[in-house]
């Protein structure tokens, strides 16, 4: 636990800094206490959560091999032609500068063989974080957002510790 908070110290403002660069404005706004329909379904799921200064949801996963993962739920959503959609976002790698060929070419690998989201890549000023992200309709009835969630938070540990072997998120 003391190893998880010391490295969310480190990372977090990297990353909220580096997430918000990642998700363009977005047609709809989230209040403080986050989108009412992502809260209604984790409640009901009974996932506990955070909900950050921008309103979006944060959840813990805690993995069977004493492992965590953590992933962000985004209040605010995108429209396209009348699809209302939302980001599911977890980091699974953080590198110094900009990918190695070898480690965007697993991540593009890893992205063909999933049936929900794919990694991208948020390149700050001196670090490029790679998130896995599943972007689903805003309207997911509960068990579907679980499920993506899910998705979400494993393809993300995994990556994490193929890459890395630590347990950073």
């Amino acid at each position: 636990m003391k190893r998880w908070i010391g490295t969310t110290v480190l990372t977090a403002a990297t990353f909220v800094a580096i997430l918000s660069q990642l998700i363009p404005a977005n047609p709809t706004q989230a209040s403080a206490n986050g989108d009412q329909r992502v809260k209604a379904a984790l409640d009901k799921m009974g996932w506990k959560y955070e909900i950050d200064q921008d309103g979006d949801f944060k959840v813990v996963l805690k993995m069977k091999d004493e492992r965590t993962q953590r992933a962000f739920i985004r209040s605010k959503t995108d429209s396209l032609k009348g699809l209302e959609v939302r980001q599911i976002v977890s980091p699974g790698y953080v590198a110094q500068g900009e990918l190695s060929a070898d480690v965007a070419n697993q991540l593009l690998k890893a992205s063909n063989k999933t049936k929900v989201g794919a990694w991208q890549v948020v390149q700050g000023e001196k670090r490029s974080v790679a998130l896995f992200a599943a972007k689903v309709d805003a309207n997911l009835k509960p068990e579907d957002l679980e499920v993506a969630l899910m998705v979400t938070l494993y393809s993300a540990d995994a990556m994490e510790k193929q890459l890395t072997g630590k347990d950073d998120f």
